[in-house]
C-alpha cells in the first residue's frame, strides 16, 4: 500500500475574549446541544438493537451470499427491514 501524501497544516489558536455572561450562555447553549446529541444517538443505538434483535434480522443474516442474485436478495431484505425500523 503506498503512504499518502501529506500537506502541511497549520492550527491557529485564537483568544476569545467574552464576557460573564456571553460565557454562561455559551456553556448553557453547549451544553443543550451536547444533550440533544446523546439523546438521539441513543435513540440511533436503541432502533438498531431492536433491528438486530428481530427475527427478520437473523433471517436476513442467514441468507446465502454466494452469487450477484443472492446478494441483492440479501441486500433487499436488509433494506426492507431498514425500512420497517424507520433507520
Amino acid at each position: 500500500m503506498a503512504k499518502k501524501a501529506s500537506t502541511p497544516s497549520f492550527i491557529v489558536t485564537l483568544p476569545l475574549k467574552v464576557t460573564a455572561d456571553d460565557e454562561r450562555l455559551l456553556l448553557d447553549r453547549f451544553l443543550c446541544a451536547k444533550k440533544l446529541n446523546n439523546t438521539l444517538l441513543q435513540v440511533g443505538i436503541n432502533i438498531v438493537q431492536r433491528m438486530r434483535s428481530s427475527a427478520e434480522w437473523h433471517a436476513a443474516a442467514a441468507m446465502p451470499n454466494k452469487t450477484a442474485e443472492d446478494k441483492r436478495l440479501k441486500s433487499d431484505a436488509f433494506v426492507s427491514l431498514r425500512k420497517e425500523s424507520i433507520f
